[in-house]
């Protein structure tokens, strides 16, 4: 189950910061999983980090209502994820995942 918590206030456009929560930890596949099963009405990309990453090297990767648009390589699906945020409104969201080290 995915739990959205504001943190910050709408913009003009209706969008706004979320921290996410989940039931118990998941794995960077299972979170997909999860959000192309549950938010098939959203669309907009996946940002992944590991801690000591530079913002410049995160891996990108869309989906539209319930499609993954690119393939994400076995060894990043198996991460395990610390922390998400989200970003957006209407249909439009993003998520930065932070994985373990």
């Amino acid at each position: 189950m995915i739990r959205f918590i504001q943190t910050s206030e709408e913009s003009g456009d209706c969008s706004a910061y979320y921290d996410v929560k989940l039931d118990r930890p998941h794995t960077v596949g299972e979170f997909i999983n999860l959000v192309l099963i549950e938010r098939k009405g959203e669309w907009g990309k996946f940002e992944i980090y590991s801690p000591n990453v530079s913002w410049l090297d995160y891996e990108k990767y869309e989906y539209r209502y319930g499609v993954l648009n690119d393939a994400i390589p076995k060894n990043l699906l198996e991460k395990k994820i610390i922390s998400i945020k989200a970003n957006g409104g209407w249909t439009n969201m993003d998520y930065l995942l932070k994985l373990e080290q």
